[in-house]
């Protein structure tokens, strides 16, 4: 599923081919795979992401829709968040170092 398009992974949600949970959790499975290599992310929100697949999932059942609605999407830490702590753009040997100052 990670190697979808947006508009094909919205299609397949309409279609009902898989849900916004089951998409969510293939891209942690995708990220959890490649991320020791790439290092693109410095915070994850799995418990998030999955509670509001979930809510997605729902909406989507009961015949909402919204252009992203059971999309899962990252977003770069400079932008600011209310679910999550912002590292907004430090630099990743600085973030490394917050880290283990705690």
């Amino acid at each position: 599923m990670h190697r979808k398009t947006i508009l094909q992974a919205k299609e397949d949600l309409l279609q009902k081919k898989y849900s916004a949970v089951e998409l969510t959790k293939a891209i942690y499975q995708r990220i959890e795979s490649v991320e020791p290599k790439v290092q693109a992310y410095v915070h994850l929100t799995q418990d998030i992401a999955l509670n509001q697949a979930q809510e997605a999932d729902q909406k989507l059942a009961a015949g909402q829709d919204a252009p992203l609605l059971g999309i899962p999407i990252a977003l770069k830490d400079h932008q600011k968040c209310s679910t999550s702590s912002s590292l907004h753009t430090m630099p990743r040997w600085l973030v490394d170092l917050k880290k283990q100052e705690r």
